[in-house]
């Protein structure tokens, strides 16, 4: 049989002592980056959000553009078009709104611009796309083509 002796006990002690020193430090640090992590995955979700809300925008005012020959006239004139001029803010899809604008680019161009917020308007983000009528008027009555 083997008898602690007072250095044996001690040195067990010294190796708590370590590895409790060890957690006291190394506890608060992985919470601290545990809780970080969680903000910037909601803050990655809502900027994604906003972004797809954006896109949302933007296939609107195409169809807009592909269903109306007026509009593509009187974006090509200039003349702002109500509700697709970020006037008027669309909520149609859950997580957020968006907005239109339809304007002239160039004399052959129009752009579409889409607004996406988040539904706790903390992250925007915007996409702009401009589709080509071509050159000649005939053109307008046909299908734009998104130029890139």
């Amino acid at each position: 049989m083997k008898i602690l002796t007072c250095r044996t006990s001690g040195q067990l002690l010294i190796g708590a002592l370590a590895l409790l020193l060890i957690l006291a430090i190394s506890v608060p640090a992985i919470i601290t980056y545990v809780q970080r992590e969680s903000a910037w995955t909601v803050k990655q979700s809502r900027s994604t959000r906003a972004a797809q809300l954006a896109e949302s925008a933007v296939e609107r005012g195409y169809m807009q553009l592909i269903v109306s020959t007026s509009v593509v006239t009187n974006a090509l004139a200039g003349i702002a078009i109500t509700g697709y001029n970020l006037d008027l803010s669309y909520s149609d899809s859950s997580g957020g709104t968006y907005e239109i604008r339809i304007a002239s680019h160039s004399s052959t161009s129009v752009s579409v611009t889409g607004v996406g917020r988040d539904r706790d308007q903390k992250e925007v983000r915007a996409i702009k796309a401009i589709y080509s009528t071509g050159a000649d008027s005939r053109m307008r009555s046909r299908l734009l083509e998104p130029s890139i």
